[in-house]
């Protein structure tokens, strides 16, 4: 007999005889001291079993090392019983190392004067008898398994521990008389696994599979759906192998109804959000349908959220949806929702009535979001909030569009990131839904109409040119203003097409002049920003202009200075045009911002000079900017037309400065293309 020191404090350790007469007849043991949470094992346990000298605290320590996770908490439970004061206690447990059964006995042999255990001797046994393992297996699937199996595969022999109640009715005494597995298996699923499901588990169950599956693993789980009394039900095959070395000879086969379980799992998938763990759609609305008090519904987006997965990287953009889930958990109140749908959007209920308290708590949640990029070092998260009121009487559906509406107004200004929804946005939204979906149609039937502007020589007072310009005619005959859908297909792209057509028809009408022998005079078409954008739309133009014989320079091409000013690529662009033989017009000079560098970066023919600097003809500034502005485009070889002139007094100005044409209301309004051809021809 010897001792252990072990922390300060000596432990039993019996003699090496005693633990190799032990291991002689299979038992291996260890000392459990209850009070110091401690488990001191023998040497001989420690070689043979592979098992450390001291587990220390228990239960915690043998369990992570030496037992299966799957008996922990048996493990556990076995050395509390111990600690609650049972003599004896017994429990067969799985070693971690190699799945080896292990048949643990732990008997109490000191007390202290409180009748509490002070020590306690644990004998480990490894039996090497099939029909104990087997029995420990069904004990162990016993809670769980309705139907239990024994499988020996060497003899094709199928043999029923237990039967379910439904087997037994559905077979009789089939399963009682041994089948072999073949036709035990076949007849199963053929009868009862639903038809969909038969495929995959005539593959789980095959002696192919299973010999692959348990060359590398003890355990075979297969879930599946069974059909009983016109009923599906969802059921769980699980497959423990008994066989050493991978070898399939023998094995436990259970079979479990899962329903309610699998039920669980399809409403958890219904109702919690893949991403953020948290509710989805789906169950906000649930949710939302049960509330009896008025409030506001938020739809909220993140600005170029597409950018962080870009450079971070998918993985990285989950967790930074996350992470804004988690700012907006934080935002709201025991009474209020929150859900996200899908990619970077989510939607938010306060119940709350104050419009004010929502636009604080909005401003809060940003700041919130804001400090969150930092923290996580990743690009900014900017949000933007579209608001809608709603009623327990009113249409989640409804109410949430509208709320997409208001966010849509404030997904491109910069002074304000929320907005409250009003019917002037959804009715003008509508109206652009309805000219989006007529575009097509109206080009091909030729509903858009050119119009043109007449351009006067102030000295001659003759026609020297006109501006293209478009108007939409609807079915019902009135006219659309340009200033109502040009700004709309300038966002969706659709101007290109419309620029297009209108420079086509340009082309087809001078063509037709031409041939008719009259007066031909140049006739300008803008091309919008989209435009210059395409790509080959010199090409594209040119070759337009070539397949209706018209010669370039009776159609100039206009481009706003804002456009050439703000892109080099446009400026590129204007210089081919040029070398194309396209005069090029700059339009709205002195709209905005102004630079007189531009006249001489680029091939221009023609300045025009906008509205907004004719209005200030009578003033000294204005008509010093003037002055300076004509002399200067005249120094450098330029035509100048003005714009939007009204009266007398302008084209008398305009005039003393040698400015070559006037186009505005003083000399004409736009006219459709019958008075246009008059004036031309008169």
């Amino acid at each position: 007999m010897g001792e252990l020191l072990y922390c300060g404090k000596k432990y039993y350790e019996p003699d090496w005889r005693a633990q190799q007469a032990l291991v002689s007849a299979g038992i291996y043991s260890f000392r459990y001291y209850p009070k110091d949470r401690l488990v001191v094992v023998t040497d001989a346990t420690v070689k043979e079993l592979g098992a450390k000298k001291v587990y220390d605290p228990m239960p915690a320590a043998m369990k992570d090392h030496l037992i299966m996770t799957e008996d922990a908490a048996q493990c556990t439970d076995l050395f509390q019983k111990v600690d609650r004061g049972e003599k004896r206690v017994a429990a067969n447990l799985r070693r971690r190392s190699d799945h080896a059964l292990m048949h643990v006995t732990i008997t109490t042999t000191d007390w202290d004067e409180e009748g509490k255990p002070e020590s306690a001797i644990g004998i480990i046994e490894l039996p090497e008898d099939e029909e104990t393992v087997s029995a420990e297996l069904v004990r162990a699937l016993s809670d769980d398994y309705h139907s239990i199996y024994y499988i020996d595969f060497d003899k094709n022999e199928v043999v029923p521990y237990r039967l379910s109640k439904d087997i037994e009715k559905e077979y009789g005494t089939f399963f009682r008389s041994k089948p072999e597995y073949g036709a035990a298996m076949g007849g199963y699923i053929s009868q009862t696994v639903q038809q969909e499901d038969r495929e995959g588990m005539l593959h789980a169950c095959s002696v192919t599979n299973l010999r692959e599956h348990f060359a590398e693993n003890r355990v075979y789980v297969h879930d599946f759906r069974a059909v009983r009394n016109g009923k599906v039900t969802y059921c769980r095959m699980k497959a423990v192998n008994l066989s050493a070395d991978g070898e399939l000879h023998k094995a436990i086969f259970g079979f479990s109804d899962i329903s309610l379980e699998k039920t669980r799992e399809l409403e958890r998938y219904a109702y919690v959000d893949p991403v953020t763990g948290g509710d989805n759609y789906v169950y906000f609305k649930q949710k939302l349908e049960r509330k009896t008090k008025k409030g506001f519904i938020v739809s909220m987006d993140i600005h170029s959220f597409k950018v962080v997965n870009s450079v971070c990287g998918t993985t990285k953009g989950d967790e930074i949806l996350r992470e804004i889930w988690k700012c907006i958990l934080n935002n709201i109140g025991e009474n209020d929702l929150a859900a996200h749908i899908n990619a970077d959007h989510y939607i938010i209920f306060y119940e709350d009535t104050d419009r004010a308290k929502v636009s604080e708590r909005l401003e809060m949640l940003t700041i919130q979001l804001g400090k969150r990029s930092v923290e996580l070092n990743v690009p900014q998260q900017l949000p933007y909030f579209g608001v809608s009121a709603w009623e327990p009487d009113n249409k989640i559906e409804q109410i949430y569009n509208e709320a997409n509406i208001a966010r849509h107004e404030v997904k491109e200004r910069k002074d304000v990131n929320h907005a409250f929804f009003c019917q002037a946005d959804a009715t003008r939204i509508l109206q652009e839904k309805q000219m989006e979906d007529a575009f097509e149609v109206s080009i091909r039937n030729h509903r858009f109409e050119v119009w043109y502007q007449p351009k006067y020589n102030p000295e001659s007072e003759q026609l020297v040119g006109a501006e293209a310009l478009v108007r939409w005619r609807t079915t019902d005959g009135t006219l659309v203003s340009p200033g109502v859908f040009v700004p709309l297909f300038e966002r969706n792209g659709m101007i290109r097409y419309l620029d297009e057509y209108v420079f086509r028809t340009v082309c087809m009408q001078q063509k037709q002049w031409l041939d008719q022998g009259g007066t031909v005079i140049p006739i300008s078409v803008n091309l919008s920003r989209a435009s210059l954008y395409f790509q080959n739309v010199v090409e594209r133009y040119r070759k337009i202009a070539s397949d209706e014989g018209i010669n370039p320079s009776y159609v100039p091409i206009e481009i706003t200075e804002t456009a050439a000013l703000d892109d080099q690529s446009i400026r590129e662009l204007a210089s081919r045009f040029y070398e194309a033989g396209f005069p090029l017009h700059i339009d709205d000079f002195g709209a905005g911002y102004s630079s007189f560098s531009t006249l001489n970066i680029m091939h221009f023919d023609t300045l025009k000079i906008d509205k907004s600097l004719i209005d200030y003809i009578g003033n000294y500034g204005g008509d010093r900017l003037l002055e300076h502005t004509i002399a200067l485009a005249k120094d450098l070889g330029m035509h100048v037309t003005a714009e939007g002139v009204e009266n007398e007094t302008q084209v008398a100005f305009l005039k003393n400065l040698n400015c070559d044409s006037i186009q505005g209301y003083y000399y004409s309004k736009p006219l459709p293309l019958e008075e246009f051809a008059e004036k031309m021809a008169g």
